[in-house]
């Protein structure tokens, strides 16, 4: 009841906490639906680890619905076209940066902060921890190795220097270059205007997985979403890919 209070407070809540003064048109109202599930999500967090820790014996957040997210904008992804073409205006240097983000979905930081040490080309997997300077942003995964991205990292380890980064910057320590800065220049010259955010390319590995028939739960896993709910917003497909997975049933 507590919490369904707290829904119905956010949603009239001023954005301001400084009152009516620094107020403007855009501001004069509640906090949105997305932001009011996000908080509930962090609050159902934190109360399972009371729970866990026996602060609590139960979680006054399991059983409260999320609000409905009306229009929500579907995430955008590059067809298998437009990667090549993104991959093919890359400079040397930045192609096996942008390679690796296409083929495995790994976020900005895990990329940045990947080592030699986390990439097995033996077993072809490549592990996402903690390290003593960063943390990610979910629990430990692992992440398949393609064939294609093999080849690039076999490659790579061959001509690597001291660098303990798979990805290093001209110091040898982390990348530091602007890659959303970076990668909007390359992708106006591959034509591709509307790719501004690194986070496509992750979107682009996810949602190519489950048009390729891969099911949610291990779209899940690699990716390394703590609610499969949001990995359920990579299942909007083409229409054409729809009609293709239904005529693969006749009876």
């Amino acid at each position: 009841e507590l919490i369904e209070q707290y829904k119905i407070w956010r949603k009239k809540a001023l954005v301001n906490p400084n009152g009516q003064a620094g107020l403007t048109k855009h501001t004069r109202r509640g906090a949105r639906a997305h932001t009011i599930n996000f908080e509930l999500g962090t609050l159902k967090t934190i109360f399972n680890l009371a729970v866990k820790w026996g602060y609590l014996t139960r979680n006054p957040v399991v059983g409260v619905s999320m609000l409905k997210v009306e229009d929500a904008k579907l995430p955008r992804f590059l067809s298998k076209e437009e990667c090549q073409r993104l991959l093919a205006a890359c400079p040397a240097e930045l192609y096996p940066v942008y390679f690796t983000f296409l083929n495995t979905g790994m976020r900005k930081g895990e990329l940045i902060n990947l080592t030699w040490e986390d990439v097995d080309l033996k077993t072809r997997k490549i592990l996402i921890r903690p390290k003593s300077d960063w943390q990610p942003k979910t629990r430990p995964r692992e992440i398949p190795i393609n064939d294609g991205l093999h080849r690039l990292l076999t490659r790579l380890k061959k001509t690597k220097t001291d660098s303990p980064y798979v990805f290093p910057g001209p110091d040898g320590q982390r990348l530091t270059v602007k890659l959303r800065e970076k990668l909007i220049r390359i992708a106006e010259q591959a034509g591709i205007a509307d790719l501004t955010r690194v986070h496509t390319l992750r979107h682009t590995f996810a949602s190519h997985l489950i048009m390729a028939g891969v099911d949610v739960p291990t779209v899940q896993k690699i990716l390394g979403h703590s609610d499969i709910e949001t990995t359920m917003l990579y299942t909007h497909l083409a229409p054409t890919h729809l009609t293709e997975a239904v005529n693969r049933i006749s009876f």
